[in-house]
């Protein structure tokens, strides 16, 4: 069956439940506050949408000394060329507040941003901050609070947490010339101070039920694609089964694409059944110094962008490198040598050219 068919078919199940008088609120979730963000058509008439996905991004820890020398955008510079697209997102690892006091003085590591680095974030060419991660609840619903307070001031959007679960799990939905675009934000259950609840503001988890509520409220919505934006895996491991678990409920939900962050390397891409599994990303500009060498990994990044054109759809892909000890806390684009090896063990399906990886993306295809 395809996601059309499952779709159609969902939509007859409303209608006999609504006939029946059958109330399918826990299947389908409550409706979602869903915030809209629409993308210009460009002013040179290209008939293309491209949307650009980075991974954990934190402009502070250790990173702070650097900018308070060099200035805040100092740790961007030599990537925000790669956000220079029509919409950019990414995963904002960490509370954006002047607040320093952990919210579980128990853990082993815990982050701020200051205010200034949402400004910073927003003129390299950040739209929104995906906040369905581990650390977003860092400094409690304060701090949470103040993210969004400082995203919006600096013109940014906000999803994947917030005040209850009906806004928490409330999709992204990009209005764009080749179609609405829905980015749904959630993650792994991180634990009590983590998750959203009724009695507490929190994250998106990851649940059967919740994942295909959102899909559901993003096609009501009018989104023609749905993307995931997630939180998941183990630091600077390979993808472990609870990742491909959860990447077949997002396709038997009918999800076109996955795109996963948190593991703080790069995890390969994988289809399932048809879908298009970006495992991880790895970081983009991450403040901590990073652990790469205590586990052997690499310390690289993927910057992805969902290109869609009128005649087809594909997935860019840019490699950076995120070691701090090796930039300085301050990423920059992957040697063409490093590009192609890196990009080509992502998938057999990726083609590298001039140091650009290419993913097609048949399900994305824009509709007559």
């Amino acid at each position: 069956m395809s996601r059309d068919q499952r779709w159609a078919l969902g939509l007859g199940l409303l209608a006999v439940a609504a006939i029946a008088g059958i109330v399918l609120r826990v299947f389908l979730g409550p409706p979602a506050d869903v915030a809209t963000v629409a993308v210009e058509a460009p002013a040179d008439g290209d008939e293309q949408v491209a949307i650009t996905f980075a991974g954990d991004t934190l402009l502070g820890d250790a990173a702070q000394q650097v900018m308070d020398t060099n200035g805040y955008d100092f740790p961007l510079r030599q990537v925000r060329t790669l956000l220079d697209t029509d919409f950019a997102i990414v995963n904002a690892e960490g509370p954006i507040t002047r607040l320093t006091k952990p919210s579980d003085p128990t853990l082993d590591y815990s982050y701020n941003a200051l205010p200034p680095s949402a400004q910073a974030l927003a003129d390299a060419g950040v739209d929104a901050l995906g906040l369905a991660n581990n650390h977003a609840m860092d400094r409690g619903a304060q701090g949470l609070a103040d993210t969004r307070d400082n995203a919006t001031t600096a013109g940014m959007s906000t999803f994947g947490a917030d005040d209850t679960i009906e806004t928490a799990a409330a999709p992204l939905l990009v209005s764009t010339d080749m179609g609405d675009i829905a980015v749904v934000g959630m993650g792994e259950d991180f634990g009590d101070l983590n998750r959203v609840s009724e009695t507490q503001p929190g994250m998106t988890v990851m649940r059967d039920d919740r994942i295909r509520s959102a899909y559901f409220n993003a096609k009501a919505a009018g989104a023609e694609y749905v993307i995931a934006y997630v939180h998941w895996g183990d630091n600077y491991q390979p993808v472990n089964p609870q990742q491909r678990g959860f990447a077949k409920i997002f396709a038997d939900a009918g999800y076109d694409m996955v795109i996963g962050t948190g593991p703080h390397i790069v995890q390969p891409i994988r289809f399932v059944n048809g879908m298009p599994v970006v495992y991880s990303l790895g970081n983009f500009m991450f403040g901590s110094p990073g652990r790469w060498d205590s586990f052997g990994a690499e310390g690289y990044g993927l910057v992805a962008t969902v290109v869609l054109r009128a005649d087809g759809a594909e997935l860019q892909l840019h490699c950076i490198v995120t070691d701090n000890v090796k930039t300085g806390y301050q990423p920059q684009t992957c040697s063409q040598k490093d590009a192609r090896t890196v990009l080509e063990d992502l998938s057999p399906d990726v083609t590298v050219k001039n140091g650009v990886g290419v993913l097609p993306l048949l399900g994305l295809t824009p509709s007559a």
